[in-house]
């Protein structure tokens, strides 16, 4: 199971220092913001809860209420009045910093790192904004971008776990994995109860193919924490690697009865050791132009109706992407992306509090001097999907 980058979502102020983290399966450790509780003054607070919100509510009004409403996971009405005091409250590096988390937390990663972008300029030293910033560069798989921010981070602070930890985790997407395991080894020795840091490490030896260290890394997160249901999987995976299988088929039984989300086979049916594999993403080859196969989508969505058409996150390494357009009078989240080979497609969530958007999926048919040629193989105006505790799914189909 993939691990999650920290999100912090408190501004570093003296009023509230609270961190939050933000993780969709709301583990203790991922990237869904709502798993938390910012603290308000009890003055502001009363006057907001008897008086609301109305246009003669002055700015400090309106921003502590949009702070509330983010707090609750109301995002985009937070947005909205955030954006309404901006043009008075420019300067305030705050509130580019709290709109960037609501953003973020609608996985509108570029406009949420423009806001981070803003509240930097304004606050260069705000290490939640820097470790947010990075955050949002390795969610666009900008690793090396992101891994430049945590370093950043690292320098000001060498004790800083959490930059440490999220470093690795860059660093292990680059595959530069003896100096993602140097970033594991620093911030053990700072936060040795840390199991994503055990976890994350433990990662690194399984993909290098050292199974017994990685099955004490993993055996170490599940000490700290018994219901690790990540520790538990992925320890499963390294003692089926190693070719204890029954012990692995226990373990990985074990995760999916701590968490719902993971569908394990009967033994029977479990695949042989060497396809075990631990759950990451594997990207598709690339055998065509995303730039082409984008605007393709974009053709067959007005094709179908739709206008204004926006990127929202654009995923080329992974040929998916999601956008918002219009339909009629309302905006709508489209879900669009290439069918991979042997029918696996992988596509991007919707954002939080989304119960359904449009899904479009797309097979690359031909490629000559004049360019690619495309057909849709699946589309959904209603497509509700069970994303669960994950960044994408993989839908399956058969050529």
């Amino acid at each position: 199971m993939r691990p999650h980058f920290k999100v912090q979502t408190a501004y570093p102020s003296d009023r509230t220092r609270l961190i939050r983290h933000h993780n969709r399966s709301k583990q203790p450790d991922g990237t869904h913001p709502g798993t938390g509780h910012l603290l308000f003054s009890a003055v502001a607070l009363l006057v907001i809860a008897v008086a609301g919100c109305s246009r003669s509510d002055g700015p400090e009004v309106t921003f502590e209420r949009a702070r509330i409403l983010a707090d609750r996971g109301q995002y985009a009405e937070a947005i909205r009045l955030f954006d309404d005091v901006q043009e008075t409250m420019s300067d305030r590096a705050e509130l580019y910093f709290q709109r960037g988390v609501c953003l973020q937390a609608l996985n509108l990663y570029e406009k949420a790192l423009e806001n981070y972008a803003e509240c930097l300029q304004r606050d260069p030293e705000n290490k939640p904004a820097m470790n947010n910033c990075g955050v949002v560069l390795a969610k666009l798989d900008r690793f090396d971008e992101a891994a430049a921010h945590f370093g950043q981070l690292v320098q000001r602070d060498p004790n800083d776990a959490l930059a440490l930890r999220n470093r690795g985790l860059c660093l292990h997407d680059l595959r530069r994995f003896d100096e993602a395991l140097a970033d594991y080894n620093a911030a053990l020795k700072i936060a040795p109860d840390d199991v994503e840091n055990w976890f994350q490490r433990g990662n690194v030896y399984l993909e290098k193919g050292d199974t017994a260290l990685a099955e004490a890394d993993f055996s170490r997160a599940i000490e700290v924490n018994p219901a690790f249901a990540k520790g538990w999987m992925n320890r499963g995976v390294a003692r089926f690697r190693s070719g204890r299988r029954d012990e692995g088929m226990q373990d990985l039984r074990h995760a999916a009865g701590l968490d719902e989300n993971i569908i394990v086979p009967d033994i029977e049916w479990a695949p042989p050791v060497t396809d075990m594999t631990a759950a990451k993403p594997v990207i598709p080859k690339p055998v065509v132009d995303w730039n082409e196969c984008s605007g393709f989508i974009r053709e067959t969505l007005a094709d179908r109706g739709y206008s204004d058409i926006q990127t929202e996150a654009d995923y080329p390494s992974r040929f998916c992407c999601r956008l918002t357009a219009r339909q009629g009078d309302r905006t709508v989240f489209v879900t669009a992306a290439l069918e991979a080979e042997f029918g696996r497609t992988f596509v991007p969530v919707l954002p939080d509090g989304e119960p359904h958007g449009v899904l479009l999926v797309v097979k690359h048919v031909s490629s000559d001097e004049a360019g690619s040629k495309f057909e849709v193989t699946n589309f959904s105006a209603d497509w509700r999907p069970n994303s669960g505790s994950v960044d994408f799914l993989v839908l399956h189909g058969e050529r």
